[in-house]
């Protein structure tokens, strides 16, 4: 509860983060878990797991490759159509092997820039990324925390998994980009003209 009323009602401005470590405090100081629990009751698995993901997408962003993702979402989409199942394709296959919640973060100040400059409406787009980065990182066990958890308690290999999953998600992302164009076709009219360089695709020290 107390979790829900702090993100839900925002009357503490300490995000989701901090009140799971307020709760989780909480507990231990009512004796609902006693602390010698503590250690167990934390699934140090998936945060170690979950902190080599975020080292991963730290070098690999200077290393470029989320410019190189920004290129390859803007190269040649000349209509806006191509725009958004580049965005659903794009994030669905990077939220896979980089968690979904680093692409959503990374490609979205991307999407924003290129639809402002192509006076482009912002909610197809955004719904793209979000729900096709959602739907992308149920490929693999890395692809989200949830994912992280019942691979390591199941005992379950990392290509079982990938067999298992990745045929629902590739269409579960091939109906969800249908869907998008479907439902915003009338958005989707026109041509784009990108610029060269769009704002937030150059990743220079």
């Amino acid at each position: 509860m107390l979790y829900l009323s702090i993100c839900v009602y925002r009357w503490m401005p300490i995000g989701r983060p901090g009140a799971a470590v307020v709760g989780g405090s909480l507990m231990v100081f009512f004796g609902i878990v006693p602390p010698s629990m503590f250690p167990v009751a934390v699934d140090w698995d998936t945060i170690v797991l979950l902190l080599g993901m975020m080292l991963m997408s730290t070098y690999l962003d200077r290393d470029n490759v989320w410019g190189l993702a920004a290129k390859l979402l803007l190269y040649k989409a000349h209509s806006p159509s191509l725009f958004l199942v580049r965005v659903c394709c794009i994030s669905a296959f990077m939220s896979s092997i980089l968690t979904n919640d680093t692409v959503c973060v990374t490609l979205t100040p991307i999407v924003v820039s290129a639809c402002l400059k192509t006076r482009q409406p912002l909610l197809p787009f955004l719904m793209a990324l979000a729900t096709s980065a959602n739907i992308g990182s149920s490929a693999l066990p890395v692809g989200n925390p949830q994912n992280m958890i019942i691979a390591t308690k199941s005992g379950i290999e990392f290509l079982v998994f990938f067999k298992i999953c990745a045929i629902a998600a590739v269409v579960g992302v091939t109906l969800n980009t249908i869907g998008l164009l479907l439902y915003f076709k009338k958005d989707l009219q026109g041509t784009l003209n990108f610029a060269s360089r769009v704002e937030g695709t150059d990743h220079d020290e």
